[in-house]
């Protein structure tokens, strides 16, 4: 926290009074990223009339920020796994958010089926992260393409 204040030029005391401790402050910056994720996708597939079409679109979408999704899985990871204080983060409702939208903005049937295909998302970028250069593996597009046609969406 010392380093951020001094970087931001405020007092620590100024961060503290805005945040309990750097977990707090991260989870915090979490749920801001997520809104503005949700908004950013959100406003991308607003230029689609059709269902089809928005498949479309996010597939466009999912593909111009794959590296900034796998980076923010991997801080997601690393920040349970070293987090000093052990109490249950909030991620679990950032990750609803991010479901409902997919599920509300594609018109997925279900709410199992909107969180089974946002399961396997995150899979394939973990997938892609551990095994980058796989060269059998199919491109995101026809990864989501497949997940959709087997949910029957």
């Amino acid at each position: 926290m010392r380093d951020l204040s001094k970087k931001l030029k405020i007092s620590t005391g100024t961060l503290y009074h805005y945040f309990n401790d750097k977990e707090d402050l991260f989870e915090k910056m979490m749920v801001e990223l997520s809104t503005l994720d949700i908004t950013s996708g959100k406003s991308f597939l607003d230029k689609s009339k059709t269902t089809q079409a928005k498949w479309q679109k996010f597939v466009e979408f999912v593909e111009e920020k794959e590296e900034y999704f796998k980076m923010l899985i991997m801080l997601l990871i690393d920040f349970e796994r070293n987090k000093s204080n052990k109490k249950d983060s909030n991620f679990h409702l950032i990750l609803d958010n991010y479901v409902l939208n997919i599920k509300n903005e594609l018109k997925i049937s279900s709410d199992e089926k909107a969180e089974i295909f946002f399961n396997a998302l995150i899979g394939f970028f973990v997938r892609k992260l551990i095994i980058p250069k796989k060269s059998d593996e199919s491109a995101i597009s026809d990864y989501i393409k497949k997940l959709k046609n087997s949910l029957g969406e």
